[in-house]
């Protein structure tokens, strides 16, 4: 019978906290959040300004639109980085479908203008009513995520 042998890796994160002051695990994580809590208001005033780069490029023409393909996608990456931080996860969540379907033009050539507009106005809806409190957004997400899959954009 094989002699069982029980090896300990060494545990790299503790020397990384002992080099971070001594702090435990708790005490950097509610130290981020502190920071975190600091920077909400400039990171609201950043998702405001690429939603309303999203929104202005979704009011264009088709055509438009998908010449700012660029300039759309990367702004609703921005906006879907940071709203789960300012405690936007719909909005979020919407505007990471709106880089999936950006993606899925210049990885796939799939463009599909109708199921991009309905992202564009849920978006759009959401950020009227950011903030409210008891309103369930998450048949809308649920739809719109059916949406990419129905026409083959994974998330």
């Amino acid at each position: 019978m094989p002699i069982i042998r029980i090896f300990t890796p060494e545990n790299r994160l503790a020397r990384i906290l002992k080099d971070a002051g001594g702090l435990t695990v708790d005490e950097l994580v509610a130290a981020a959040e502190t920071r975190v809590s600091a920077l909400q208001s400039r990171l609201a005033a950043a998702v405001d300004e690429d939603l309303a780069k999203i929104l202005a490029i979704g009011r264009q023409h088709e055509a438009a639109i998908f010449a700012d393909g660029k300039a759309l996608g990367d702004a609703a990456l921005a906006v879907a980085e940071l709203a789960g931080a300012i405690d936007c996860p719909e909005i979020g969540e919407i505007a990471r479908g709106i880089r999936i379907m950006v993606e899925g033009l210049v990885d796939h050539g799939v463009w599909h203008s109708g199921a991009l507009g309905a992202h564009l106005e849920a978006l759009a809806l959401l950020s009227q009513h950011e903030g409210e409190e008891n309103v369930d957004f998450t048949p809308l997400l649920l739809n719109l995520r059916a949406v990419r899959l129905k026409i083959g954009l994974a998330d």
